[in-house]
């Protein structure tokens, strides 16, 4: 039977082998397609673009981490309290979820914090830029009505504010908004 010889056009990993030592092979100097280095060079582009992507995406989300406005849940869980003793303002007062009012006061360690209502009216009937903060006699159980200190209005839980532009406008006035 006759040897089986080879009808392909490649060559094979051993016709290469058994060339290349040749100092007159048929081949060029160049390199084929598809050479070591082509492919090097690719995965390298490859490598370098999605080291960029990565980046990139960090870049995106560290901006709209740092960017981002306070949590409104953490915001939410903090109120504004006076103390019924020393009459202390502590804004942000992170509220206990075991507890209702009067909290702790951190500073004396005792039950004296209740919420502090907002009081924007001045003597004259203007609105103040700051607000003067009430203790509501309600919140202790006290009787009786429960006036600001500053205009003698009536102050109310939850006591409702001026207008937000009467509000803008005292600011304004005072350097507070530009």
């Amino acid at each position: 039977m006759p040897p089986q010889t080879r009808t392909s056009t490649m060559p094979s990993l051993v016709d290469d082998a058994s060339h290349s030592g040749q100092s007159g092979s048929s081949r060029s100097a160049s390199k084929p397609k598809g050479s070591t280095s082509e492919t090097n060079s690719g995965q390298m582009l490859k490598l370098a673009g999605a080291l960029l992507a990565f980046l990139l995406a960090g870049a995106v989300v560290a901006w709209q981490v740092l960017s981002r406005e306070p949590d409104i849940g953490a915001l939410s869980a903090s109120t504004t309290v006076i103390d019924a003793e020393s009459g202390e303002v502590i804004r942000r007062f992170p509220l206990p979820l075991d507890k209702v009012h009067p909290w702790t006061n951190p500073k004396t360690g005792r039950d004296t914090l209740y919420p502090a209502e907002p009081c924007f009216w001045d003597k004259d009937g203007s609105v103040m830029p700051e607000p003067t903060w009430v203790l509501v006699n309600d919140y202790m159980g006290k009787p009786g009505e429960t006036k600001c200190p500053h205009c003698a209005r009536r102050v109310v839980p939850r006591n409702p504010m001026p207008p937000g532009e009467k509000i803008d406008e005292a600011r304004l006035k005072a350097g507070l908004l530009k």
